[in-house]
């Protein structure tokens, strides 16, 4: 939809007979300057303007705005892509394309000074941007909408994660927020094409990394200011081999943004990973009491880690001496008896054709929440995870209403641990795993070897009972050289079922994941 609208825009602005920069035929091309959000945008070439519009060097523009962009000079095509839009133009045509649909311009590109030249207001538009024009100044002014906010990215992230990890009969349970964390401090040392390929397995490619930084910053901060009844506390540090040398720029932009603690380690004494393990196991108040198997491996140069712990207490409580044994029926066909909570009240709710969800506030504010999505008796949890993406989910969000009901939900106690190299590299990132290919040149200096991530590990643990909820997740990243009253619904989760933790205020999931057998 966002696609077609940018598609209308530029179609309108293409045909649209009015001059908006300047005068029609000035040809005072060296005075035209181009801002980007406020800053002058070196161009090797001066913008030209002809019949009333301004064309500025493709490269420049392209690049400035986030978008990738190929020249093909036998047939003098540019093809430059964003996120999802594709552009297409050609030298001397006045048809360009927009996700393959054609557009109409009022002016073709040309060659100038050996400079492809390319009509700025269009091309700005397609890719998302607002232009406006100062006369007197003879300024183009380019302004970016908002993008997408980095709980966007992570979450988009934590789905596509979590749909290469999906098992319809075993318990998972990962952190997306933990991960993406982790991740993105080792972003800060990628280059290259290490760089370009885990910006796109993180969702967060055209954001400049200034940027992604001070947003996850933001997030942060914002995610700490929890009400008295939740506690989240989220922490990062990097261990560092004590006679490596690594780039203080790297280690300093994790410092400011992440609040990454740095500290030098003899990785070859044998009591190294224990000291890394107390860190975790303070930051998890022992709910993870490890990451790293002893000895550390003698290839180590680095460990980077993020803990999440949290803790919420339910808006309504259970009542324990409602707590019942009944019978939850496993995936693998087979019957467990669990102790099962249940209340009735108002919640938010929804049913959709093929199963129903609710959400479970904690606190007093209620932004933080768990959400139950249960599958119906003649579908399953593998059905339901097909259907299982960032677009559903924020679809299904919206759809929610206050509706009187009666829940039922057991009480259950999960640990989950996984090495995510392989779904990292299905996600696209696998050269950051690669020795021979890999690059993390903003790391370490250019002269050290074959410095590559060995491993991402994850562990989390949940605790769900008639108090609310306990929970906690670390990951680690190794960078090595080589019966019930009339109500609207009733909802028994006595058969698996996927669940998230959720902040409405800034969007982000902390953890999500599904009970196959909540025993």
């Amino acid at each position: 939809m966002k696609c077609a609208k940018h598609i209308a825009t530029v179609c309108l602005v293409a045909v649209l007979a009015f001059s908006i920069f300047g005068l029609p035929g000035s040809s005072r091309a060296d005075e035209v300057k181009v801002y980007l959000d406020g800053n002058m945008l070196g161009l090797d070439q001066s913008p030209i303007i002809e019949d009333g519009r301004a064309l500025a060097p493709l490269r420049a523009i392209f690049e400035a705005l986030g978008a990738d962009v190929d020249w093909d000079g036998e047939t003098r095509t540019v093809n430059a892509q964003k996120g999802q839009v594709e552009i297409e133009l050609q030298i001397g045509s006045r048809t360009a394309y927009v996700n393959k649909q054609p557009v109409i311009l009022d002016v073709p590109g040309r060659i100038v000074n050996d400079r492809t030249l390319v009509p700025l207001r269009f091309i700005s538009e397609a890719l998302g941007a607002d232009v406006d024009w100062d006369d007197s100044t003879r300024t183009v002014l380019i302004t970016r909408a908002p993008g997408p906010s980095v709980s966007d990215s992570n979450n988009q992230f934590g789905f596509n994660l979590y749909n290469q990890l999906k098992n319809g009969s075993q318990n998972i349970m990962i952190s997306p927020i933990s991960i993406a964390m982790a991740l993105h401090m080792t972003y800060n040392g990628a280059g290259g094409g290490t760089k370009e390929d885990m910006a796109k397995a993180l969702q967060v490619t055209g954001i400049d990394l200034d940027t992604l930084n001070q947003k996850n910053q933001d997030l942060l901060q914002r995610l700490k200011a929890a009400d008295p009844k939740v506690k989240l506390e989220i922490a990062n540090s990097l261990w560092l081999h004590k006679d490596m040398v690594f780039d203080q720029d790297f280690l300093k932009r994790n410092k400011d943004y992440y609040s990454a603690g740095a500290y030098n380690l003899d990785f070859g004494d044998p009591g190294a990973a224990d000291t890394i393990n107390n860190w975790v196991k303070e930051n998890t108040k022992g709910l993870i009491k490890d990451i790293v198997d002893p000895p550390v491996d003698p290839m180590a140069i680095m460990f980077l880690i993020n803990a999440v712990y949290f803790q919420g207490t339910w808006t309504e409580q259970f009542d324990p001496q409602a707590t019942f044994e009944d019978t939850f029926h496993l995936a693998s066909g087979g019957q467990a008896k669990v102790p099962m909570m249940n209340q009735s009240g108002a919640y938010d709710y929804y049913k959709a054709p093929d199963f129903q969800a609710i959400r479970l506030p904690y606190g007093k504010e209620k932004r933080m929440a768990m959400y139950i999505f249960l599958p119906d008796e003649n579908s399953s949890l593998t059905d339901f995870q097909k259907e299982l993406n960032y677009a559903n989910w924020e679809n299904w969000l919206s759809r929610f209403k206050t509706r009187q009901g009666a829940i039922m939900l057991p009480r259950f106690s999960l640990e989950y641990e996984k090495s995510l190299k392989d779904a990292l590299s299905q996600l696209g990132m696998g050269i950051a795993f690669d020795p021979a290919g890999s690059d993390f040149s903003g790391m370490v200096p250019a002269n050290t070897g074959d410095v590559h991530i060995s491993d991402v590990r994850h562990k989390t643990f949940i605790e769900v009972d008639e108090l609310g909820t306990e929970a906690a997740a670390v990951t680690s990243v190794e960078m090595r050289v080589t019966s019930m009253p009339l109500h609207d619904f009733n909802m028994k989760a006595d058969r698996p079922f996927f669940y998230v933790i959720h902040d409405s205020e800034t969007g982000a999931i902390l953890f999500m994941g599904s009970v196959a057998d909540p025993r």
